[in-house]
């Protein structure tokens, strides 16, 4: 908790069978390779720009203050903490500050157990994540919703026109065979 978390220098560190919670900032000077990463820290300090390669889950926190992961094909991003749109790029001023998605990847948005996605879906900025030309995901990463969201009703779309990931209401007859 506060402080600095040093990666590195030296060679690239393989954790992914293990949970980052990282309270503290991150001064990446070797590439990380995790399961989960969950952003906690919240004020405007990380440094340098080594990968930081999500196998997992990235849980950014309610505040737009993380270091810039890449999720990698059949990770989550966990927006549960989430309460407005989450952008791809970081609030921080220095360091890696935005997230990317590796090419083909299929990424779950999970939204499981938030109130909100009535009042998401039905408003007139229905996103969860957005980006910017520069920093749009490439058309070959795909994003799909959670199981418990997909039962509540809804769907994501990938808006490109908005730069945007929108939350719909989803249509037609769902049934589940058990």
């Amino acid at each position: 908790t506060g402080g600095t978390l040093r990666i590195g220098p030296g060679g690239d560190v393989i954790a992914t069978n293990a949970d980052f919670r990282v309270n503290a900032a991150l001064y990446m000077q070797s590439a990380l390779s995790v399961r989960d990463y969950e952003a906690v820290f919240g004020a405007n300090y990380n440094d340098d720009t080594k990968a930081l390669n999500v196998y997992g889950a990235f849980k950014p926190s309610a505040h737009n203050y993380f270091y810039g992961c890449t999720l990698q094909d059949g990770s989550t991003l966990d927006l549960t903490s989430r309460t407005n749109a989450w952008p791809v790029t970081s609030a921080f001023t220095r360091g890696s500050k935005t997230v990317t998605f590796a090419e083909n990847a299929k990424v779950t948005v999970k939204l499981e157990g938030r109130a909100d996605l009535r009042d998401i879906a039905t408003s007139e900025t229905p996103y969860v994540a957005t980006w910017t030309e520069a920093t749009a995901p490439a058309a070959t990463v795909k994003f799909t919703s959670d199981s418990a969201t997909r039962r509540s009703g809804y769907a994501l779309r990938r808006d490109d026109e908005a730069h945007a990931l929108r939350l719909v209401r989803s249509g037609g007859l769902t049934v589940v065979v058990r």
